[in-house]
């Protein structure tokens, strides 16, 4: 048996990439001994927030309904 992995997925607030990305990992042989971490960067405070505020927000929501749905997927997420 294989040791389990762990597989970061940094977020740039881009829904749609995140979502394909993510996505293409459930569909992986052997994503039950992976261990998905994924990291997004936060707004708040930056240059640019009123710009990436609300891509942020869709990530956000995104990743966590994939976390629900997919949870039984991966090790751990």
């Amino acid at each position: 048996m294989a040791a389990p992995i762990a597989v970061v997925v940094q977020c740039f607030n881009k829904p749609d990439t995140v979502r394909g990305v993510l996505e293409s990992l459930c569909k992986c042989e052997g994503a039950s001994r992976v261990d998905l971490i994924v990291w997004q960067d936060g707004v708040i405070g930056s240059r640019r927030q009123s710009e990436f505020e609300e891509p942020c927000n869709n990530v956000r929501e995104f990743v966590t309904s994939f976390a629900s749905e997919h949870k039984a997927r991966f090790r751990s997420i």
